[in-house]
């Protein structure tokens, strides 16, 4: 490959990696057709972008953009998994889909200027993701409402309960 190609490809690369802050690397190499077009599909769903990139290309385009260190993670064929909702989603679809295909290798990610390993990629899937932060906060805004409304509730049917016990007695008594 030429140099002026190799340059090329590097600034489309940062270029398209630009204003993202994270990624996460995996190695599709040994994948068959079928799942690497099963992987690709899953991150499109989840509006995550995959590239697929020699590394030396792939290193001095993450070096532009500000994500240096990787090379401590990378070694061999490697793709890069980015955009969506972030490190935290897409580990979260990498770490899945790792589960059912065996040739996927999650070899690590770069979030928050840090670069992670294998094992930091596992524990970044286990948090919360934005969906699931966005439902705990609307749960303590409305919990206390809801509630309350379910109190309210519970002493208007205790006090109607009370009120045809007292017709019922009034009823006996006359």
């Amino acid at each position: 490959m030429s140099k002026a190609m190799k340059t090329a490809i590097i600034q489309q690369v940062t270029e398209t990696l630009d204003g993202h802050e994270s990624v996460v690397f995996v190695n599709p190499g040994r994948m068959t057709v079928h799942e690497t077009e099963h992987l690709r599909s899953r991150f499109r769903s989840e509006g995550v972008q995959f590239l697929h990139l020699r590394n030396r290309l792939a290193f001095v385009a993450l070096e532009k953009v500000g994500m240096s260190g990787v090379e401590a993670v990378v070694s061999g064929p490697a793709g890069v998994a980015f955009g969506g909702e972030g490190a935290i989603a897409i580990s979260k679809i990498v770490v899945e889909e790792a589960k059912t295909i065996k040739n996927l290798e999650v070899l690590g990610a770069f979030m928050d200027g840090e670069v992670l390993d294998k094992d930091g990629v596992t524990q970044l899937s286990k948090m919360p993701g934005r969906k699931e932060l966005q439902a705990m906060v609307l749960q303590g805004f409305f919990g206390p409402v809801s509630d309350f409304a379910s109190s309210m509730d519970n002493l208007l049917s205790e006090v109607h309960g009370l009120v045809d016990a007292l017709a019922e007695k009034g009823e006996a008594e006359s």
